[in-house]
């Protein structure tokens, strides 16, 4: 794929965040809510690590991205991708006792 084509960074962009769909999300948290008690640490919640690859892998497609994008596009699918980690690690914080 010629991620230098216009749009062509945007498409390779849709197909890959449709592999981490909301009804995914909705079923990864389904078994971490039956496993929270178990837990102690965010790290160890299936839905944070499927979040935290997810990160990994939009930093790995954004790094294709033109550079020109770098400070536009690049930056602001990056940020979003790190709040879903970082939303999820909050939330684990606030479960309370």
């Amino acid at each position: 794929m010629n991620l230098h084509k216009p749009g062509s960074y945007l498409r390779a962009l849709d197909s890959h965040i449709l592999i981490f769909s909301t009804s995914q999300l909705l079923n990864v948290r389904c078994q971490n809510i039956l496993n929270m008690e178990k837990t102690t640490d965010f790290r160890e919640l299936i839905v944070w690590q499927k979040a935290h690859q997810f990160v990994l892998d939009v930093y790995s497609l954004t790094s294709r991205f033109p550079k020109e994008e770098r400070f536009g596009i690049t930056s602001q699918i990056r940020r979003a991708s790190i709040s879903i980690a970082a939303n999820i690690a909050e939330g684990y914080s606030k479960r309370g006792p």
